[in-house]
């Protein structure tokens, strides 16, 4: 196989779950599954051709959160960002194509002058775009904390640890957290103005407010509410309840008392093992909220401990990563069904000569 040729130049890192990431080098069908960029050796394999990487990621069992690709000197050198593009869960990179939808959408307003489209859309693919680079940090992040966990240490079945990088992943997670909640409520203004022809809710509870007052049979405003009900059991309330356990009763690493980084093993479709890293998330931030509202979890230092110490489970306390990933997923879905109502549709940016003023001076590299 004559890869040069068949093969474009770009050098891929694919973000896998767990903190692992598969790495791809420019014009060759090797595969390589490291801790990090030029960490530990986890697995290796080869694909026939360059679409096949995901794929063949997916069919061993690896579940990919997101793709760095580096495709320029100056991205190589440090002088240009790299291009990080989130994966959808099945495949494709809907974040992205979503996101260039709504540039266009504000592209469209701002020639016809419609501010308010202008804002709000501008606000939306914003919010997208910043969630997408939050996501992207966390997933370094896991991947920093699985290489130095493992640089002098074999992989065990189940260890709970703190080091030095416990701090910048919870702070990501945080991060992460407070960033889809930004979009979430630029969303549900969108719904407000475009869905319903209204100028009273600026929030996802603002809409919820206003809907109660003054029902709507708007199909589409109708389900992004549901999608919020705790009653329900709604994907959106459930995020809903994380980010205002994290933000008003305290964060992540100390809602119950003390906690810990987990490395434990993802078995393969192949029945091998590869190590990853495993971040619970509460299994019932309603309850927790509650009982710290009240006053401390615990009454003792042991009891504190035993909690702590207690095995975690990720059926029903599902690992950060995986679960902000779904979420963020969600949101996009969300995101991509509400261009329908937009008043205007996407406009691909177009510059002609009447746009440009003065000399144009191009500066090679």
């Amino acid at each position: 196989m004559n890869t040069k040729n068949e093969w474009p130049a770009a050098f891929r890192m694919v973000w896998l779950t767990g903190g692992l990431v598969a790495l791809n080098e420019p014009e060759s069908n090797a595969v390589s599954v490291e801790t990090r960029g030029n960490g530990r050796k986890i697995a290796e394999f080869r694909i026939p051709a360059y679409p096949a990487l995901f794929a063949a990621l997916m069919s061993r069992g690896f579940k990919i959160i997101g793709t760095t690709f580096i495709t320029s000197a100056d991205q190589v050198n440090g002088t240009q960002a790299t291009e990080f593009r989130a994966a959808a869960l099945n495949g494709g990179w809907r974040l992205w194509d979503t996101f260039q939808a709504w540039r266009n959408v504000v592209a469209a307003a701002a020639k016809s002058n419609d501010m308010k489209l202008l804002d709000i859309s501008s606000r939306i693919a914003t919010g997208l775009q910043f969630s997408e680079m939050r996501l992207y940090d966390l997933a370094m992040s896991y991947s920093a904390q699985l290489h130095g966990h493992l640089k002098d240490n074999e992989p065990k079945e189940r260890e709970a640890f703190k080091d030095t990088f416990s701090p910048g992943v919870y702070k990501d997670i945080h991060g992460l957290f407070w960033e889809m909640a930004v979009l979430r409520d630029v969303l549900a203004q969108f719904v407000a103005v475009y869905c319903l022809g209204r100028e009273d809710a600026t929030t996802l509870s603002g809409l919820r407010r206003s809907l109660n007052k003054s029902p709507s049979r708007d199909v589409e405003a109708n389900r992004f509410v549901a999608l919020a009900d705790k009653q329900s059991s709604g994907w959106m309330a459930t995020f809903g309840s994380y980010r205002d356990c994290f933000t008003h009763s305290a964060p992540l690493h100390e809602i119950e008392g003390s906690s810990w980084a987990i490395q434990d093993l993802l078995i393969l479709k192949d029945g091998k093992t590869v190590p990853q890293i495993y971040y619970p998330l509460p299994a019932d931030t309603e309850e927790l909220s509650r009982r710290r509202a009240k006053g401390p979890l615990f009454t003792s230092l042991d009891e504190m401990a035993k909690n702590a110490s207690r095995k975690r489970e990720r059926t029903s306390e599902p690992d950060a990563l995986e679960y902000l990933h779904t979420c963020l997923c969600q949101f996009t879905e969300l995101a991509a069904q509400l261009l329908n109502r937009s008043p205007l549709q996407p406009r691909p940016v177009v510059i002609t000569e009447a746009d440009v003023i003065g000399e144009i001076k191009v500066t090679p590299r």
